[in-house]
């Protein structure tokens, strides 16, 4: 993560100034969405065909109901995309977003809320002429979702619903102007609320087929909000489009998941880019198809590690651009009670890295003996098998003879255990952190060397070879 953002403060597109704003006055409004996928590593490495499984954080986005469904976290995840986008604005220039979401899934609903960006651009220009005044330009659009969904029918159908405040903020900002004359920078912030409508069914061998509806989004600005220098008219409303999605899934087993989808995105009445107020952004209806795999490719009591392989079309919605196919792809590592990952989504005159970390609330809990331990189905170890059948490890709406003595209870019971148990741990928990510390770096140890050789070096985790056991080195002796 600490690398992305050094990648991006080195290369900022607010670091040089080379182009002209193509117009000085504002026609149009801005268009709040664009074809391109952004979230977490399974949404953006599965291409984002998350309609017909939504089993992540940020995948309920596509489609609230994999919440109740689908989904099986309970804790919250950080995520950034830094993205170059030549479609958008000059190639050369980033744009960076995060996302922010918490998820529990207590049978048979479940329950999310996010954080999220789903278009921003930003660029610096020269203003009127190569020889005029520097301008820096923003546009940033941020989500805020409820979201909730149960089970019905003995789990056959998933509905799920979430609430939507949309945040659209435009900047603009003069770079040469000392700031205490107080005309450098103008920032004004618009809302406006919709709705996310989804439902999920369950056919049998595990097909999940999916459907969303999201609602058009509009925020506007007061004219008498208008700055008296730059660009006239600048605050102009900002339009995201109604969809319409629907997809399928095929979750054979807990180590592997196949997902298609086909999303169709509304038109919006004169929209135009943030850098060019004369082309076009969203005129037509397009229609986008996605694909994507998820693969186990190590199954240990302490980590995990997954492979995300994708692809979609973009139907362009900017005049003057042609469609392009893009390609993805992430590697995401859970270490203990720790998740982190990256990813990538290119294609033409696009690049998007993705970064993602966060904990899990259960194994965090369980770490630390605060909650009773996780009953796992056996591990699989490294690359197994991805197409035989199997409920173990799924989801709780997914297993088909469900025995509660062989499955984990739920999060709410495992909340009202949890006071008794703080205080009966507070003296121990030292000790048990160190003990489970050595166990998860021997497993750790048995990692591939290139694999294992890259984990080392993440602070505060030493793989040293020749020092035997970790926990005969960590463990300290209870009192």
């Amino acid at each position: 993560m600490f690398l992305f953002a050094l990648v991006f403060s080195l290369f900022s597109p607010f670091l040089k100034a080379d182009d002209v704003l193509p117009y000085t006055k504002r026609t149009q409004s801005y268009a709040g969405w664009s074809n391109t996928v952004r979230g977490d590593l399974r949404t953006v490495g599965m291409a984002g065909a998350m309609v017909g499984l939504a089993d992540n954080y940020v995948g309920v986005i596509d489609n609230p109901a994999g919440l109740a469904m689908a989904a099986d976290s309970n804790g919250i995840q950080f995520s950034g995309n830094i993205i170059q986008d030549g479609f958008v604005q000059p190639y050369l220039s980033m744009v960076s977003s995060n996302n922010y979401s918490v998820m529990a899934t207590p049978y048979p609903w479940g329950f999310g809320f996010s954080a999220w960006s789903p278009q921003e651009e930003g660029n610096r220009f020269r203003f009127g002429s190569l020889a005029g005044d520097q301008i820096d330009l923003n546009l940033k659009i941020w989500e805020y979702r409820w979201a909730a969904a149960r089970t019905f029918f003995d789990n056959r159908l998933s509905l799920g619903g979430a609430v939507v405040l949309s945040q659209a903020r435009e900047s603009m900002s003069f770079p040469d102007e000392p700031v205490a004359t107080g005309a450098n920078h103008f920032t004004k912030d618009a809302y406006t609320a919709g709705f996310s409508l989804g439902a999920m069914l369950q056919l049998p061998k595990r097909w999940l087929l999916g459907v969303n509806y999201s609602s058009p989004l509009r925020q506007s600005f007061e004219a008498a909000d208008q700055p008296g220098r730059g660009v006239e008219n600048f605050f102009q409303p900002v339009q995201t489009p109604q969809r319409v999605a629907f997809g399928a899934a095929w979750v054979p087993n807990r180590a592997f998941r196949a997902a298609v989808g086909l999303y169709f995105m509304g038109s919006m009445d004169s929209t135009a880019l943030l850098t060019d107020d004369g082309r076009t952004a969203g005129a037509r209806w397009t229609a986008q198809p996605r694909a994507g795999l998820a693969y186990t490719v190590a199954d240990f009591k302490y980590y995990k590690a997954y492979l995300h392989f994708g692809s979609y079309f973009e139907s362009s919605r900017t005049a003057g651009f042609g469609d392009r196919t893009h390609f993805t792809g992430a590697l995401d590592l859970n270490l203990w009670f720790f998740n982190i990952g990256w990813g990538v989504d290119k294609a033409r005159e696009y690049r998007n890295f993705i970064y993602t970390a966060g904990i899990d609330i259960g194994r965090f809990l369980r770490a630390f003996d605060l909650i009773p331990p996780e009953k796992r189905p056996p591990q699989q170890g490294f690359f197994p098998d991805p197409f035989y059948f199997s409920d173990a490890g799924l989801p709780r709406p997914m297993v088909k003879e469900w025995n509660s003595e062989e499955h984990n209870p739920n999060v709410i019971d495992l909340g009202l255990q949890l006071p008794g148990r703080l205080k009966e741990k507070f003296t121990t928990a030292p000790g048990d952190v160190w003990r489970v510390g050595g166990e998860v770096l021997d497993e750790l140890g048995t990692l591939p060397g290139e694999l294992r050789d890259q984990i080392g070096l993440i602070p505060g985790i030493n793989l040293i070879p020749g020092l035997g056991p970790a926990r005969n080195v960590l463990e300290i002796p209870q009192k």
